[in-house]
């Protein structure tokens, strides 16, 4: 494997070197003559080479502030002396020109030019490990023993944290001073930059991508297509749902959040997993499109550390912690989690991701999910009308370029009108609605298309909340006979709990403690609101306070039956 032709060379220097742990005094014998830090300008023709297009946000020379030690030589047979294998590395490091510098979160990272582009590697990733070893290898012949890659390494991450800017790393979209840019992730490393004034494919940003693993390419969109040449490959019940569709697509083609969450419900047969890979194609392709649900926080976060929209597939329940992590990761409420093999290090994610949901029934119950879900049937298809995956997918790949065009002309429009754009009222995910409404005119949708659609959706949500909710049927039966009912947590579960089993209504996700009763409340009580029951918390005064539960129902008007 040749080593990557390195054009534009970063020049970093330091006259303190950061001595290894078992290299301080060979440091110290070698500092007179040690003349290579990291990243100092090479006198070779490397120099001279033409310029890498400043693509990546990265300085072109970078302050000299950076150096790296020597570790010390040994002896081989002859009794020469002879460059040990971290020494070989740290050149081999500023031969690349390796740039180091860390993110926000603290994640380290390295950059480097190859041909005409710019790679970024996050540098505790394997991805980095394998292309390094492999470079060290196609250089000098030899392997780059593990416990020498440890240490190298630990040296180029003190690098980035400690010395290294601070510089934010994407993955396949970002936006910079009122463009919005979206990496087609294609060998040519070319990416569209988009515009209030429109569109176009280019290989220079401001900003720094990353390449993650199984990441795919986009094909390179086209000008004249049409948003109406995706009908024939999303199966959706009704109109308002194929606004609602096309309203996910073009909020996840914006690089920050809020998200919504969608949530594609049909029986075997529907096409619902298809669907759901088709709109992932269309904005994030990836090796693995659909995934089955995380088992944790930590394979979410993972999940999302690694992709552009997350997609789980064949759900039938949302536990209440995947519930209140989904909404999280909507709406971009920061996440941490433990390193692996590490006790006391975090690792934090701070970004908002969308998400796709499919299945039979997914089983929300949680009136906030279900406040930041989009929710549309897929029908069952005919024999007559099933096609061959084959043949699905070749007419796909065929159309997709135009399609994708027709998605960045809205997102351009957008662009273009959301600064001055008022809504006529601030529904939830609002910020989310005002950029769908902003698209309107590229979509050829008349005014209000997309919140009609959003109204109706939200108000069906609202009624699914309750229905799958096992607390409704018993607060109504509480309610019955009485216009209110106040007291604390534990005696209204004991209540609940009497009518349930009167009912002999199903015991799942039934709440286990008082405090499990409060928090489902909670979440319910904008859907119990939309049917007339109003729910208090609050707290009595004096010593011996309490906090309190009070439920009110309407005695009158359109929301006092259910």
């Amino acid at each position: 494997m040749p080593i990557p032709e390195v054009v534009d060379p970063i020049s970093i220097n330091s006259k303190d070197p950061i001595p290894t742990e078992n290299s301080s005094s060979s440091v110290r014998n070698e500092r007179e003559d040690r003349s290579d830090d990291l990243n100092s300008k090479p006198s070779s023709e490397s120099s001279e080479s033409a310029s890498v297009p400043d693509n990546t946000g990265l300085p072109i020379v970078p302050k000299p502030d950076i150096g790296l030690p020597r570790a010390g030589r040994r002896k081989n047979r002859n009794g020469s002396e002879e460059k040990s294998r971290i020494n070989m590395a740290i050149d081999l490091a500023k031969e690349l020109q390796l740039f180091f510098f860390h993110t926000p979160e603290g994640e380290a990272f390295a950059s480097l030019p190859v041909h005409d582009h710019r790679e970024t590697f996050a540098l505790e990733d394997r991805s980095f490990e394998n292309f390094f070893a492999s470079t060290f290898y196609a250089k000098e012949k030899v392997n780059l023993p593990k416990k020498d890659f440890v240490e190298v390494r630990s040296i180029f991450i003190g690098e980035a944290l400690y010395k290294g800017p601070e510089k934010r790393v994407h993955i396949r979209l970002a936006e910079k001073d009122g463009f919005i840019y979206l990496d087609l992730g294609n060998k040519e490393w070319e990416m569209v930059r988009v515009s209030k004034n429109g569109w176009e494919i280019t290989k220079t940003a401001p900003v720094i991508f990353r390449r993650v693993r199984g990441m795919k390419s986009l094909p390179r969109p086209t000008k004249g297509g049409s948003i109406e040449d995706l009908r024939p490959y999303i199966n959706v019940t009704d109109e308002k749902s194929w606004v609602l569709v096309i309203a996910f697509l073009i909020a996840a083609l914006r690089p920050v959040g809020p998200y919504p969450i969608l949530a594609i419900e049909g029986e075997q047969g529907s096409a619902k997993s298809t669907t759901s890979e088709v709109l992932r194609r269309l904005i994030d392709p990836s090796t693995a499109p659909l995934r089955s649900a995380p088992r944790d926080e930590r394979d979410l976060i993972i999940s999302a550390s690694n992709s552009a929209c997350l997609a789980f597939e064949n759900l039938s329940s949302v536990p209440p912690w995947l519930s209140d992590a989904l909404c999280r990761m909507a709406t971009g409420s920061g996440f941490s989690t433990r390193r692996l093999y590490s006790d006391a290090d975090e690792k934090l994610f701070d970004a908002a991701r969308p998400v796709i949901l499919n299945g039979i029934h997914i089983g929300i119950s949680n009136g906030d999910l279900f406040d930041r879900s989009l929710i549309v049937r897929a029908p069952a298809i005919s024999e007559q009308t099933r096609r061959t995956e084959a043949e699905f997918w070749r007419e796909f790949d065929k159309g997709q370029p135009g399609i994708l065009g027709a998605l960045l002309d809205a997102v351009a429009c957008a662009l273009g009108r959301i600064a001055t754009l008022k809504l006529p009222t601030l529904p939830r995910m609002a910020d989310f609605a005002a950029w769908a409404t902003a698209a309107e005119p590229a979509l050829g949708w008349r005014d209000g298309t997309f919140l009609d659609a959003y109204s109706t959706n939200r108000q069906a949500a609202s009624e699914l909340s309750l229905e799958n909710s096992p607390l409704l049927g018993p607060i109504e039966n509480l309610l019955r006979e009485r216009e209110s009912w106040e007291g604390t947590a534990s005696m209204l579960l004991v209540l609940l709990l009497e009518f349930a089993r009167t009912d002999h209504l199903p015991m799942k996700n039934w709440p286990g403690s008082a405090g499990s009763l409060s928090g489902m409340l909670r979440r319910l009580r904008p859907s119990l609101k939309a049917v007339g029951i109003h729910l208090e918390f609050d707290q009595t005064s004096g010593r011996n306070s309490k906090k309190i539960i009070r439920l009110t129902r309407d005695l009158g008007g359109e929301n006092s039956g259910h």
